[in-house]
């Protein structure tokens, strides 16, 4: 059904009245950037005319919590509650022949370098991908695991990624020892349910997250098969990107401008090979500047875990992981006062 992934909510946005589109031509080097931070990537906003491209490019779009609720339909006291059943109780996914993200595959001369990637930072090393999910299969299970990375442009198909997360890193370490590449895909153009269903860790709750997408969703995430790895993406994504991530071998990564503020180091990371294109007709570019998108939603992840942690030992009311802390390095707790518990505490 064609109420799933980026275009359906950025319509859902528009009738918010929060979406600004942006209709005088934008250059994806600086200016673009430049745009969505003097509205502190808190302002959804689509650029319908981006120099050099005929594609748009939207940003911003889940970086505030009502937003966020609004378009899943959580109230803000039942958030917790909500993405701890998904977590519990995952649904199936829906497996089609055919969805929009395949009406046009490019398997030929692949070229990354058509799609309008921004160049944010004077010092960064290249163009990046800033929010593109990864998508790959568990080599033991099966389930599939998708997370946000930052994805260094290099060649018309050639790309490096930063894979910081434990996980992914083993899956990728286990596949170079067999000198086995290991097969991914890049979904751009996705909607609040992969979102939050890609904050959660699958090393604590060992869940295959596109049911967990269905959970949150409240009906079956639609799929379709790669073209050129054993892999399913989203039928009504806007751009896939299938390839390998190449074993033995590393390439130079950044710097990069970060969320707080910062340059990340340069580093040697894995190169992927992008094998084919997928995308819908007319599709829409997605970033997130810098890299802001996941955070809100891994933040709201942090909250529930913070909170059944801190349930074990005092009467916590409520959790909130805070903006000024880049959602990941503050919180604060509301808790009814116990104090027999507070002394068992301290």
């Amino acid at each position: 059904m064609d109420r799933q992934m980026l275009r359906y909510e950025l319509n859902k946005i528009k009738q918010m009245g929060l979406l600004m589109e942006v209709n005088n031509e934008v250059d994806p080097r600086f200016e673009l950037g430049s745009i969505l931070k003097k509205y502190k990537n808190r302002r959804p906003i689509i650029f319908n005319k981006v120099k050099g491209y005929r594609m748009p490019v939207c940003g911003a779009l889940y970086t505030d919590r009502e937003v966020l609720y609004k378009l899943t339909g959580i109230r803000h006291e039942e958030r917790i509650f909500k993405l701890m059943e998904a977590i519990a109780n995952p649904k199936p996914v829906k497996l089609l022949n055919y969805g929009p993200v395949m009406e046009n595959i490019i398997t030929g001369n692949v070229d990354v370098r058509t799609l309008p990637n921004p160049y944010f930072h004077e010092k960064d090393s290249s163009t990046y991908i800033t929010a593109g999910m990864l998508v790959v299969k568990d080599i033991k299970t099966g389930k599939r695991y998708t997370s946000i990375r930052r994805f260094q442009v290099i060649d018309k198909n050639k790309i490096s990624a930063l894979i910081a997360s434990p996980y992914l890193t083993n899956q990728f370490l286990e596949m170079e020892k067999q000198n086995k590449p290991l097969e991914v895909a890049i979904v751009l153009g996705y909607d609040v349910p992969f979102l939050l269903a890609s904050q959660v860790s699958s090393e604590l709750y060992g869940v295959d997250k596109y049911e967990i997408d269905s959970a949150i969703r409240g009906e079956a995430l639609e799929v379709v098969k790669c073209k050129t790895v054993d892999l399913e993406v989203p039928a009504h994504a806007e751009i896939v990107l299938e390839g390998i991530m190449v074993p033995n071998r590393r390439e130079k990564e950044g710097p990069f401008g970060e969320l707080m503020g910062y340059y990340g180091q340069q580093g040697m990371h894995p190169i992927i090979e992008i094998k084919a294109i997928m995308h819908r007709n007319n599709p829409i570019y997605q970033t997130a500047f810098p890299c802001r998108e996941e955070h809100l939603a891994n933040g709201l992840l942090r909250e529930v875990e913070l909170y059944y942690s801190l349930k074990r030992l005092v009467d916590v009311k409520d959790v909130h992981v805070t903006l000024a802390g880049g959602y990941r390095f503050h919180a604060v707790a509301s808790i009814k006062k116990n104090k027999r518990a507070m002394e068992k505490l301290l």
